[in-house]
């Protein structure tokens, strides 16, 4: 119970990013809003690895926790409209089953990635608090470094892959996703 209303700032706040996150993406087009995105989660993960032994809900996680949902919604959106931009309807189903399995494989490969750098940062001290924390700090750098290369991917990989004007393409884009 304690958790689920810890991470209520989180699922509060997406939602209502997610909807800005549309709006900005059918007015500025997908990359600049998942690099938005992306860098918001990157300093979501930068700010995880300064957490304190000892940290308490307000102020240590909190404001990470809403700018995490900044970082989940202004990256998700964006990369579901791109995906379905030029996907003809009869094709949808495929496009959105790739899109779905790819975040799913990236989800996974990214636990994997930060549990095995966490354990074997816990393991130094023996799994004290101070381990475990430090293990945390290390894991949430490797996943801030991911962070800054999907940025950095994002701006070189999306460039001229701008949204198509309005009342063609996008609009089609925006309901099939």
């Amino acid at each position: 119970m304690r958790t689920g209303l810890a991470l209520l700032a989180t699922a509060a706040v997406t939602p209502v990013m997610a909807g800005l996150a549309q709006g900005f993406v059918t007015r500025f087009g997908p990359r600049p809003v998942m690099v938005v995105g992306l860098l918001a989660a990157l300093g979501t993960m930068l700010g995880y690895t300064r957490l304190p032994v000892h940290g308490h809900y307000w102020p240590d996680l909190v404001p990470f926790y809403v700018l995490f949902a900044v970082g989940i919604a202004w990256t998700f959106v964006p990369v579901t409209i791109a995906g379905f931009i030029g996907v003809p309807p009869r094709q949808a189903g495929l496009a959105s089953g790739l899109i779905n399995t790819s975040q799913q494989i990236g989800g996974a490969v990214g636990v994997a990635l930060a549990s095995t750098i966490f354990v074997s940062q816990a393991k130094k001290g023996d799994f004290t608090a101070k381990a475990f924390t430090s293990g945390y700090h290390w894991a949430f750098a490797a996943l801030a470094v991911f962070a800054g290369i999907g940025a950095l991917l994002a701006i070189v990989l999306f460039r001229g892959a701008d949204v198509p004007a309005e009342g063609t393409e996008l609009e089609g884009a925006i309901a099939a996703g």
